[in-house]
């Protein structure tokens, strides 16, 4: 089933950088708590479209609620990313973080 962005009820913060991780860190390590309705094996829906500004420490914190996420049997997806976050995930080598959003688009 494709998600649309109606699914994703999280969405990522317009920079995620070395300047906002304060602010942010506990947000999204938040996510990590499913809530009351939601299915708790199911697959973290986020709407990346929103992030414009990311850097490394961003891309990072990303990377930890994916791992996290993981070891308690769930994914992290990342709908809709934005041209600076691809970036940054090629420049790191994570393109994991990517890799289910890419699947559901073309088939190569």
């Amino acid at each position: 089933s494709k998600v649309g962005a109606m699914d994703c009820h999280l969405t990522l913060p317009p920079a995620l950088t070395i300047f906002t991780m304060a602010e942010c860190h506990p947000v999204l390590m938040g996510w990590l708590e499913p809530g009351p309705q939601e299915d708790p094996h199911a697959p973290v829906q986020v709407d990346a479209s929103t992030l414009v500004e990311v850097d490394t420490a961003g891309v990072q914190l990303l990377v930890a609620l994916a791992n996290a996420l993981a070891r308690r049997g769930r994914r992290l997806v990342l709908n809709r990313p934005g041209a600076a976050l691809q970036a940054q995930c090629e420049v790191l080598g994570v393109h994991t973080l990517l890799t289910v959003q890419e699947a559901q688009g073309a088939a190569s």
